[in-house]
This record gives structure tokens, sequence and C-alpha cells, in this order.
């Protein structure tokens, strides 16, 4: 075997090994509201109750598929206000309405067993900073309607904090939670003889977490195509050689 042959077969080998060792496993999942499902007052949740967080919304890490090496995640959304401002037609003096929104959601990682527990992973603000007023004429109507946004990324590389909190253990009070926020209490008004004929809170965040890890055998897919370059270079060595 010619020293080119060996050098050929050393870099696939190599190849395969730092490919083997460089695994992602990505998860996204989205809350959305429907009609109103983070309303003034409580918050955001995915059933009939006042919960303010959605658990479990994304897997844990399977340790089976090999060692937790670092986990990043991203976390953007919305809060959104809906109103209209009416006044009646029997009215005699004008009115005003007022409204602006502040909210946060929070992307936690939780584990009943461990404390304490870990800070929020990621945190964003969706605020408007100025009241938004409309002055509907009598017998008229008037909407306001607001949006904010904001998005956060961050990563965790502490070993301790990676078994304890992203690694599923196979306990029921594990879990990667989303909680709402909503932070404007007593953010709308209406003075006059105006009032609001209608209103809508909502909110909305999409999360998406990668789990970065080094499988515990290499992937069939690098195996087959290591043992098929190995191949290949073996049989050109043997041809050199006839």
């Amino acid at each position: 075997m010619t020293s080119s042959v060996r050098t050929l077969i050393a870099s696939a080998l190599l190849l395969g090994l730092a490919t083997a060792h460089a695994a992602t496993q990505t998860h996204t999942i989205s809350f959305t509201g429907a009609g109103g499902d983070a309303r003034f007052g409580y918050g955001a949740t995915a059933d009939p109750t006042y919960n303010l967080a959605v658990y479990d919304i994304l897997p844990l890490f399977d340790a089976g598929l090999g060692t937790l090496e670092r986990v990043s995640f991203s976390l953007t959304g919305g809060r959104s206000f809906d109103g209209v401002c009416s006044i009646p037609a029997t009215a005699d003096v004008p009115g005003a309405c007022s409204a602006r929104i502040d909210g946060a959601f929070y992307l936690e990682a939780v584990n009943g067993d461990v404390w304490p527990p870990t800070s929020p992973l990621a945190e964003i603000r969706m605020v408007t900073p100025d009241l938004t007023v409309v002055w509907p004429p009598i017998g008229g109507s008037l909407p306001i309607n607001l949006t904010a946004s904001d998005s956060a990324t961050g990563e965790v590389t502490d070993a301790a904090v990676l078994s304890s909190f992203f690694t599923d253990s196979g306990l029921p009070n594990q879990g990667i939670s989303l909680r709402f926020s909503p932070l404007d209490s007593g953010y709308f008004g209406m003075g006059g003889s105006a009032s609001f004929s209608a209103m809508l809170w909502d909110a909305d965040a999409t999360v998406t977490m990668n789990y970065h890890y080094t499988p515990a055998v290499p992937e069939p897919g690098v195996a087959a195509l290591l043992l098929a370059g190995l191949g290949v270079l073996a049989l050109r060595a043997r041809r050199q050689k006839l």
C-alpha cells in the first residue's frame, strides 16, 4: 500500500469519526393564541383553566442517543390587543378610549427534584411604551389595534444543568415550560360617553431547542459512508499493486 493510499484511508477514518461525534437534534413548537387565550387579567392557557404556563412543550433529551454536550435555544413571540371604542348615538357628551400592551414570555427548564431551579432560559418582553387614544364621533366607533414583538436566544453548556434539567430521567416532574405573564393590568381606559364594545388580548410564541450531543455509536448513515469510502480506497490500492 502506497503512502498516498494510507493517507487517504487515514483521512477517511478521521472524517468518519469527526462526523460521528457531532450530532444535533432540533425541536420546534409554536404556541398560538386561539381567539384570545392570553386575555387581560390572567394569561396564556392551552385549556379552559387559568393556568399561566404550558408544560412539557418540548421533549427532553434521550440519554440513549449519547452524551448531551450543549443546548441552544431561541424564543420569539408577540402580544396584541384589538378593541373597538364606541359612543352611542343617544350620547350628549364626547368621550375617548385608551390602551397599551405589555407582556412577557418565559422559557424555563423544570425539575422538581433539583433545588434551586434554573433561572428562565429566555425571556422576551412585548410592550408598547405609550397609550393609544381614540376619540370616536357620537354614534360611531373607532378601532385600537396594537402589536409588539421580541426575541431572544441562548445556550447552556454546564454539564450538571444539562444532566438535571434537559436529559430525560423518566420522572414526571421534569419538563420544558413556556410561561406567559400579562403585565398590562390597568393599561386600558374609557371616559365620557365612550366605552369598549369589543376587546381581545392575545399572545403567541415559537420555541426552537437544539440538543447538540456526541452519539453513543456512529450513526448508520455515517458508518455506511465510511465503509463505502474504505471499500473504494481498498480497491484502488489493489489495482495499484497489480
